[in-house]
């Protein structure tokens, strides 16, 4: 504290700093409004897919999934501020971003992150050119909500509860209208409480085997688990988990899937990243042991042999009974 231009407690100014650095208190979280105006930010295009957009200290990650020959990612600075993710000189007079578009009725999806962090997602503008824009968006969190703006007009959706909050990323999936071109943009996104999370260890898996058919439940232990969602924010090998529930930030319950005999690697994935894998991560696929009944021998009036045969994961055993 200070008193008369003299620094009284040092020792306060010591423990904040040691709080901070061992992550007992966290930095701030931030807001931010993204215009997409090449005043105020700027864009790279990685590919005919990605691409990021840098504004107020944020970067965002855009991907574009669906069929090719639609829309094509490529840098588009137009004169007046319109900066552009599509072909063309599609310069409408505002500050967006031209995301793409669509013919007829083709499905095309934008998927929008800021790597390493998590954040609420509060409201945006979209706007539409040429056609009808229908569109739905959903968060990694279960979040669904969606709507639709005429030709030349706008809409602004806004979010509120707990499946917009805290995610890692949101989805816009868009569809043109029948009969002609439809070009779709995003202006004003508005985020809140963007945070940065540190990647999940594991230290345990409980049990460590199940059936080749899945549905074994599976305790893991470890930490940084909060902030994980989505559908494949745990996995087994390759394949995300039948389904979890996120107990704790040490603790995440999960169904495994159906898979093949042997060793996989069990992961756990959130904004922060993948965990490690190691010998406490490891699951044994083993599939149910099968008993297979042979024609009886050494038959006689008062005696006979009863022959099967079981086979336990891969191993074969032959069995004889005397009766």
């Amino acid at each position: 504290m200070q008193f008369g231009g003299e620094f009284r407690f040092p020792w306060l100014a010591v423990l904040l700093s040691l709080m901070l650095f061992l992550g007992v208190l966290s930095a701030p979280a931030s807001a931010a409004t993204f215009t997409f105006s090449q005043n105020n930010g700027s864009e790279s295009i990685t590919n005919a897919s990605t691409a990021t957009w840098t504004e107020n200290s944020e970067t965002l990650q855009f991907s574009v999934t669906g069929a090719s020959g639609y829309y094509v990612l490529n840098s588009n600075v137009c004169d007046d501020g319109l900066l552009g993710v599509g072909g063309g000189n599609d310069c409408v007079g505002v500050d967006e971003w031209f995301l793409g578009s669509s013919y007829e009725s083709h499905v095309f999806s934008v998927t929008v992150s800021i790597t390493g962090k998590v954040f609420d997602l509060r409201s945006v503008v979209i706007s539409s050119l040429g056609g009808t824009a229908n569109y739905v968006i959903t968060t990694t969190k279960g979040g669904n909500q969606g709507g639709s703006v005429g030709a030349g007009g706008t809409t602004t959706p806004s979010f509120s509860g707990a499946q917009f909050d805290g995610i890692s990323s949101f989805t816009i999936e868009y569809t043109g209208s029948v009969g002609g071109i439809t070009v779709f943009h995003l202006r004003n996104l508005v985020l809140e409480n963007i945070t940065a999370v540190s990647a999940p260890s594991v230290s345990g898996i409980s049990p460590d085997s199940g059936s080749t058919a899945g549905g074994t439940t599976v305790v893991i232990t470890g930490e940084n688990f909060a902030a994980v969602q989505g559908a494949a924010g745990v996995r087994f090998g390759s394949s995300n988990a039948a389904g979890y529930t996120v107990d704790s930030a040490t603790q995440i319950t999960a169904t495994s899937p159906a898979g093949a005999q042997g060793t996989v690697d069990v992961t756990v994935t959130n904004a922060g990243g993948t965990s490690a894998t190691g010998a406490s991560t490891l699951f044994a696929y083993s599939a149910a042991p099968t008993a297979t009944t042979n024609a009886a021998s050494a038959i006689s009036a008062n005696a006979a042999t009863l022959n099967a045969t079981v086979n336990d994961n891969g191993a074969t055993t032959s069995v004889s009974f005397d009766w």
